[in-house]
C-alpha cells in the first residue's frame, strides 16, 4: 500500500475529508463509473456504478493496485489505457473496453488529478457495442455494396459484397480510384461527379445507375453521405444497392445515442445559488453550467416561473432542517430555452452540514414532469368527467360490497327508490331485497341471479330483466347487467358492480312492434294475396353490375302468380337468375328503357310488341319504377286487345275512305248542282233581267202608279233570285277552301260575321297537312256553327278554335249567349243533322250549353290512320 502524503494541519485534512465525502456521495449518483488513481496507480477512490461495472467490491479495491491485485479482472487492452493516462496526463482518445467479470463493454476516459494521479470516467456501452457489432456483421454480410472514398476519391474501404463483384482482394482495391478498379467510364463519370459533389457541398447525395451485364441490365441505388471532421469533409460513405428487382427500397441506418439523464445540481442555501449542475442543464434552459453557476442567486429569479418563487424560497429554507437521507419533493416551473414554462419535479437531500448540523448545501436532481402534469390534469379532468357522466346517466350504477352484502355505491337515489329508505335497502340481504323490490312472478329468477353473480368470470357479464315498483304505482321494466369489480387475494369477488337501465319503453315498444310486425305480416300477406290476384305480372328486379359499376342484367327477387304463369316458370326458378338469363331478346326491346329508370329513377311505360323465346307476336302494357337498386315491373299481355284494336284501326280506316267517298260524291254533287244554278238558271235569270230591262222603267211608268210598283218589286225579286242563286252556288262549292286553305277560309267565316254587336275570335293551330274533303268538312260544320250564333244565339262574344291532336282534329265554339236545350226540336241543320255528319266522318260531339255561361260545342274527328 503506499504511504499517504503528510496533511499540513488537522483543519485541512477534515475540509479535504468533507470534499472526499461530499464529491463521493455525488459521484455515487451519477450513472456513469469513477474512479482516482493515486500516481503510482493506487485506487483512492471508487463509485457505486464503477463497482457494478467491475464486479469487484470497494473494500477489495480501495488502497490497492488492481493490475497487480486483480489481474484476471483487467484485459491487457485496458491496462495499457490506464498505464497510458497515467503516465500521459491528459484525456486519451476515447475507446471500448471489455470486463470480463461482468460481461460488459465500458467507454473510458480520462483527466488530471490534483493528487497528482488520475480521475477515470466509465460509461457502460454494452448495448451500443452490441449493437455496433451488430452493424459490423451486417455490414459484412449485407448484400449492398458499402464502400468508403477520401478526398482525393480513392477508395478506403469496402465490405464483402464490393469485393465479390469486382472479383478483386480488398489489399488491391484499397487506394485506388474507380477508373483504376476498370469500371465503365459511362458508369463510374456520373457515379463520381455525385460523389465530388458531396466533397463539395457537405449534402447527401443520390444516384441511380445501370449497369449491362452477362444476364442482362442492373440496376442500383446508391446514397451518398459525407463523414464530417471539425465541419470538414474527409471522407464520404456510400451505400449501393441493387435494386434490379426492388428498386425502390431503401436501408437506413440509425446512430447511437445515450440516454440524456435528469438534471443533477449542488445548492447552497444561505445565499441560494447552484455551485455544480451536469451538462443537461445546457439542453433544458439553454445555458451552458458555468453561466447557471455564475449567475448565483439570480437564477432562481430568472428561471423559475414567478408564481413558484416564494414556495420555492421556503423550500429552501426547510431544506435547512433536512434529516440524513430525507428528501424533500417540490413541483416547481422553469422556463426552458424555447421560452416556455415546463414542470420539474425537484428532489433536495442534505449534501453537507454547518457546524451547528444545519445543512448548508443539498444535492439534488431534477426530473422533467411536464407530460406527468398534463395527463395528472387530464385524468382528474377525466375522474370529473366520468362522476359527471354517472350522475347524468338516466342508469342505476351500484357497487355491492359482498362481504358486507351492502350497496357502498350508488349514483342515483330517489329517482330509482322512491319513498324506500335508502340505508334499509342497501343493507337488506339479498333475498329480502328481492322480496321488497321485484314482482312475485320474478323473484325466483332474481334470487338465482343473485347467487349466479358471485360465481362470474373476470370480463363475464350477467343480465336479467324483471319489473320493479320502486315506490312507483305501476311496474316498471328493468334491465340489470352485473360482473365482478374486484376480487381478494384468493380470487373470490369482493364487489359486484351493476348497471341497471329502466326499459319500460323500450319493452312497450318492443310489444307494440310485435304487434305491428303480425300487422305487417299480415298485410304482407294480404298485399301477395292481392298481388297474385292481379292479371297483371309483377317482377321484383335487382340490378347486378360489373366491376365499373354498369349494370350488365337484372336479377329476380320476387314475382306473383301471374308472373310465374307468363314466364312458365316458379317463383323458386326465377329468383336469383338474371333476366337476360332466360330472356336475351330483352336487350334489343326492353334493356336500355330498365337501366334508364333505375340510372335516372324517371318511370317508364309503353305498349310494345316481342318476339323470343316461348313468346310469337307478343303484345305487352310494360310499366317500370326504381325500387332501391333496381325496379319494380309490371306487364299485362295485352295481344288480344291489340288484335282488337288492329281490327277496330282497320274498321276505322274502311270507314274514313267510306265517309271520304261519300263526303266526295256530296261535294261533286254540289258541285254540279252549282255549276247547273249558275250555267243554268243563273244564266235564264239574267236573260229574264236583261229582258225585263229592256221595258219601261218604274219612273217610266209613274203615271200609272200600281205597274211601276209590280215593274220595282219585279226588279227586286229578280235581283234577289239572282243573289240566292249566286250564293247557293257559292256554298255548294267553297273554293276559298281550295284555294286559299282551311285556315284561310275559317279566319273568313269569323271575320265576315262579326259586327258591331257580335265580336267573333277566331284560333287555328293546324299542326298537320289535312285532306281537302276533311277540310272543307270543317268547313261547312263551322259555318254552320258560326251562322247559328248569329241567328239564334243572342251572343256578344264567340270564339272559334280548331287546332290538331295526336291522331284528332278538335273544332271548339262557344259563345256567351242565351244557351238553349239540346233536347228540343230544332230548325234548319239542327242537332242532328250536326252529329250525323260528324258520325259520318267518324267523329264525336260534345254539347254544354246553359242560360248563364252560353253555349260551348265541341267536335273531335280522328285523322286518317298512316299507311
Amino acid at each position: 500500500m503506499p504511504t499517504a502524503a503528510p496533511q499540513p494541519n488537522a483543519n485541512l485534512q477534515a475540509s479535504t475529508a468533507e470534499q472526499a465525502l461530499a464529491l463521493g456521495s455525488m459521484f455515487d449518483t451519477m450513472p456513469w463509473g469513477v474512479l482516482q488513481f493515486a500516481a503510482d496507480g493506487t485506487l483512492a477512490l471508487v463509485s457505486k456504478a464503477a463497482e457494478a461495472l467491475w464486479g469487484l467490491s470497494r473494500p477489495k479495491l480501495m488502497g490497492t493496485v488492481p493490475w497487480q491485485a486483480y489481474p484476471e479482472a483487467l484485459p491487457a487492452q485496458l491496462y495499457q489505457a490506464l498505464q497510458y493516462a497515467l503516465h500521459q496526463p491528459g484525456t486519451p482518445e476515447l475507446a471500448v473496453f471489455w470486463l470480463p467479470n461482468t460481461q460488459r463493454y465500458i467507454s473510458m476516459s480520462s483527466a488530471p488529478a490534483s493528487n497528482g494521479g488520475v480521475w477515470v470516467y466509465w460509461q457502460d456501452v454494452t448495448e451500443q457495442q452490441q449493437q455496433v457489432q451488430q452493424y459490423q456483421a451486417l455490414v459484412e454480410n449485407t448484400p449492398d455494396i458499402i464502400t468508403r472514398w477520401n478526398q482525393e476519391l480513392r477508395l478506403v474501404f469496402s465490405n464483402r459484397a464490393f469485393q465479390q463483384k469486382t472479383g478483386e482482394p480488398p489489399a488491391w482495391l484499397l487506394g485506388k480510384t474507380t477508373h483504376e478498379i476498370s469500371q465503365p467510364e459511362t458508369v463510374t463519370g456520373p457515379w463520381v461527379a455525385k460523389l465530388q459533389r458531396v466533397l463539395d457541398t457537405g449534402e447527401p447525395q443520390e444516384h441511380y445507375s445501370s449497369v449491362t451485364t452477362a444476364n442482362g441490365v442492373a440496376h442500383y441505388f446508391t446514397r451518398m453521405v459525407p463523414e464530417l471532421h471539425n465541419g470538414i469533409v474527409q471522407t464520404v460513405l456510400a451505400i449501393t444497392h441493387d435494386i434490379t428487382e426492388l428498386r425502390e427500397q431503401a436501408y437506413f441506418t440509425e446512430k447511437l445515442t445515450n440516454s440524456t439523464p435528469d438534471l443533477l445540481y449542488v445548492l447552497e442555501l444561505t445565499e441560494p445559488h447552484v455551485t455544480y449542475i451536469n451538462r443537461r442543464v445546457e439542453a433544458v434552459l439553454g445555458s451552458p453550467p458555468s453561466e447557471v453557476t455564475a449567475t448565483g442567486a439570480m437564477v432562481l429569479r430568472n428561471a423559475l416561473h414567478p408564481d413558484d418563487l416564494g414556495r420555492r424560497m421556503a423550500h429552501i429554507a426547510a431544506c435547512r432542517d433536512l434529516a440524513d437521507d430525507e428528501v424533500k419533493i417540490i413541483d416547481v416551473r422553469f422556463r426552458v430555452a424555447d421560452g416556455s414554462y415546463r414542470w420539474f419535479r425537484l428532489r433536495d437531500r442534505a449534501f453537507m452540514r454547518g457546524p451547528d448540523g444545519r445543512v448548508t448545501h443539498t444535492i439534488g436532481s431534477g426530473q422533467d414532469i411536464d407530460a406527468q402534469r398534463k395527463a395528472e390534469r387530464e385524468l382528474q379532468e377525466s375522474k370529473a368527467f366520468i362522476e359527471e357522466v354517472t350522475k347524468s346517466t338516466p342508469d342505476l350504477i351500484t357497487i355491492h360490497d359482498v362481504p358486507s352484502n351492502r350497496v357502498v355505491y350508488a349514483n342515483h337515489t330517489d329517482p330509482w327508490y322512491g319513498q324506500l329508505a335508502l340505508p334499509l335497502v342497501h343493507s337488506m340481504p339479498d333475498s329480502e331485497r328481492v322480496q321488497l323490490l321485484f314482482h312475485p312472478d320474478d323473484h325466483v329468477r332474481a334470487n338465482e341471479f343473485m347467487q349466479q353473480r358471485r360465481q362470474l368470470a373476470d370480463g363475464d357479464i350477467l343480465e336479467i330483466e324483471v319489473r320493479n315498483q320502486f315506490g312507483n304505482t305501476e311496474w316498471q321494466w328493468l334491465r340489470i347487467r352485473s360482473k365482478v369489480f374486484r376480487r381478494n387475494a384468493a380470487g373470490q369477488p369482493l364487489q359486484i358492480i351493476s348497471f341497471t337501465s329502466n326499459i319500460t319503453a323500450a319493452k312497450q315498444a318492443q310489444q307494440a312492434l310485435q304487434q305491428a310486425h303480425a300487422q305487417l305480416t299480415w298485410a304482407s300477406s294480404t298485399i301477395r294475396r292481392m298481388l297474385d290476384g292481379s292479371p297483371a305480372a309483377i317482377c321484383l328486379m335487382e340490378a347486378r353490375r360489373d366491376a365499373h359499376g354498369r349494370i350488365v342484367d337484372f336479377v329476380f327477387r320476387g314475382v306473383n302468380q301471374a308472373a310465374e304463369d307468363l314466364n312458365q316458370r316458379t317463383e323458386a326458378e326465377l329468383l336469383g337468375h338474371g333476366l337476360l338469363e332466360f330472356y336475351p331478346n330483352v336487350r334489343q326491346v326492353f334493356f336500355d328503357d330498365y337501366v334508364r329508370v333505375v340510372e335516372t329513377g324517371e318511370p317508364f311505360r309503353t305498349e310494345r310488341g316481342y318476339t323470343g323465346e316461348h313468346f310469337r307476336n307478343r303484345w305487352f302494357d310494360v310499366s317500370a319504377v326504381k325500387n332501391e337498386d333496381g325496379f319494380i315491373m309490371t306487364y299485362l299481355d295485352i295481344s288480344s286487345r291489340k288484335q282488337i284494336e288492329l281490327a277496330l284501326q282497320q274498321a276505322n280506316t274502311r270507314l274514313q275512305q267510306l265517309s271520304g267517298a261519300v263526303l266526295q260524291a256530296q261535294e261533286e254533287e254540289r258541285q254540279r248542282i252549282a255549276e247547273s244554278l249558275h250555267n243554268g238558271l243563273g244564266q235564264v235569270l239574267y236573260a229574264a233581267k236583261l229582258q225585263l230591262d229592256q221595258l219601261p222603267s218604274a219612273q217610266a211608268l209613274s203615271d200609272t202608279p200600281r205597274q211601276a210598283a209590280a215593274r220595282r218589286e219585279a226588279d227586286r225579286l229578280l235581283a234577289e233570285a239572282i243573289r240566292l242563286t249566286r250564293s247557293i252556288s257559292h256554298e255548294l262549292t267553297p273554293r276559298i277552301v281550295a284555294e286559299l286553305g282551311l285556315e284561310a277560309a275559317l279566319q273568313d267565316i269569323c271575320r265576315s260575321l262579326s259586327t258591331g254587336m257580335l265580336h267573333m275570335q277566331c284560333l287555328i293551330l293546324l299542326d298537320d297537312e289535312l285532306p281537302l274533303t276533311l277540310q272543307v268538312a270543317l268547313y261547312r260544320l263551322a259555318q254552320e256553327l258560326a251562322q247559328n250564333i248569329v241567328k239564334h244565339a243572342g251572343a256578344t262574344q264567340a270564339t272559334l278554335e280548331v287546332a290538331t291532336r295526336p291522331g284528332w282534329v278538335v273544332m271548339q265554339i262557344e259563345d256567351n249567349g242565351c244557351g238553349f236545350v239540346p233536347e228540343e226540336p230544332t230548325t234548319g241543320i239542327g242537332l242532328k243533322t250536326l252529329r250525323d255528319r260528324v258520325d259520318l266522318i267518324g267523329g264525336t260531339t260534345h254539347i254544354s250549353t246553359s242560360a248563364r255561361q252560353g253555349t260551348r260545342i265541341q267536335v273531335r274527328i280522328p285523322l286518317p290512320a298512316a299507311n
